[in-house]
């Protein structure tokens, strides 16, 4: 299975962006992480990067029931979180990390490697003393928790009911208003996959169309040209990137 994962989330997700050397870290005192009620010890410690608290992916994912592992096949690195019978989370690591993260779900407890969608990453993984950083509401609340900051103790707390604040999704809804607005590079690497996987030969032969909107999240109908004509190919999520055609 993860063999599959890695080939339809390598097809979807070559575009090249930002390295990580070019983001300011910020230094700070010493952030924990109280994860369902207990605080976490860790080897490395989290660090605030372009405003955002960033924690060490496995330390915290397991402490929430998911499983991690590393892929790498030279040339792109991912880091896979699993909760299992429910979803498969990838993260592109490294240099030539992409903007989002491919989510894979399942359905009825089996696995269905076309349902996904992706989130918009507005900072890149960092890799740190050999630990793989994400933003800690990226991470949390994609596995089905809620993310408070407490400034005085200076702990990030995750726990399973929602108190106060915006959640990640929430916060991109209101950067991006605009249910028919793409986010950030979503578009381009829907592209990018349609184009690896040879469903187009150009860009020139597709085209949207306005379908329908969801909780505030606007739906393309996709049309691919064969033989001079126009014909329905899928429908793509512009917050999210999901398609299914």
């Amino acid at each position: 299975m993860k063999k599959l994962l890695k080939l339809v989330t390598i097809i979807g997700s070559l575009i090249l962006c930002n390295s990580i050397s070019s983001q300011s870290v910020s230094a700070n005192g010493d952030i924990r992480i109280n994860a369902l009620g207990v605080e976490l010890e860790m080897d490395v410690k989290p660090f605030v990067l372009k405003g955002r608290t960033m924690i060490p992916v496995r330390a915290v994912s397991e402490a929430l029931g998911a499983e991690v592992d590393w892929i790498s096949n030279g040339e792109h690195s991912e880091v896979s979180i699993e909760q299992p019978y429910e979803k498969e989370i990838y993260i592109g690591v490294g240099k030539n990390s992409i903007h989002s993260m491919s989510i894979f779900l399942y359905e009825d407890g089996e696995y269905q490697y076309y349902t996904r969608y992706r989130v918009y990453l507005d900072v890149l993984p960092v890799i740190r003393d050999g630990r793989t950083f994400l933003p800690a509401r990226v991470i949390a609340e994609e596995l089905g928790y809620y993310v408070q900051w407490d400034e005085e103790n200076k702990t990030v707390i995750i726990r399973e009911d929602y108190l106060e604040g915006q959640t990640y999704k929430e916060y991109l809804t209101s950067k991006y208003p605009d249910p028919y607005t793409w986010l950030p590079y979503l578009k381009e690497e829907f592209e990018k996959g349609i184009l690896e996987v040879g469903y187009i030969d150009s860009k020139h032969n597709i085209k949207y169309e306005k379908g329908w909107i969801n909780n505030g999240q606007g739906f393309y109908i996709v049309y691919t040209k064969e033989d001079g004509k126009w014909r329905p190919f899928s429908n793509v999520n512009v917050k999210t990137g999901w398609n299914h055609g």
